[in-house]
């Protein structure tokens, strides 16, 4: 009666570790960019640094880009309408306080000879950003800094999806 009982013990012991095992949990990465992608017409103004560092409005013009999926998750590419690259976005993602929407950064890059590099253009709770996108105007955002004929210049871009 014993070993019986034994058995019946080591059975159900088995049968609780069996049925304990834990479930692989799986998820899918979510693509945040799917809801900016498209195109926008853009006001773009161009600025000069002076020597105290302030901002003075040297251009400004119309301009229809194209935000595209770059390789990675968190990569945007703008592209003008042919297809060429005009700048790439980085660290792509959602802005979780009250201003709904999301943010990414312009990468240090070289575009036709031309280095770019973000410029911090707005703020979440106290960090700066290159750029940003709001939800609810569907608007995106962007800065970036250059240097010119030894002039150093700021673009910022404001586009509305179209």
């Amino acid at each position: 009666m014993k070993i019986k009982l034994s058995y019946l013990y080591i059975a159900l012991i088995l049968f609780t570790l069996v049925s304990c095992a834990k479930e692989e949990i799986t998820t899918t990465a979510i693509d945040l960019r799917e809801n900016v992608i498209g195109q926008y017409n853009f006001n773009i103004k161009t600025y000069i640094i002076d020597i105290e560092n302030k901002l003075n409005l040297s251009d400004s013009s119309i301009s229809e880009l194209k935000l595209n999926k770059a390789g990675a998750l968190n990569e945007i590419n703008f592209n003008d309408i042919t297809g060429k690259l005009f700048v790439k976005g980085s660290n792509f993602s959602e802005i979780t306080t009250a201003t709904k929407g999301y943010k990414f950064d312009i990468l240090n890059q070289e575009v036709d000879g031309v280095s770019y590099k973000g410029y911090n253009y707005f703020t979440v709770d106290g960090k700066g950003y290159h750029g940003n996108y709001n939800t609810a105007t569907k608007k995106v955002s962007f800065a970036f800094t250059f240097k010119s004929n030894d002039i150093d210049f700021v673009l910022t871009a404001e586009g509305t999806k179209k």
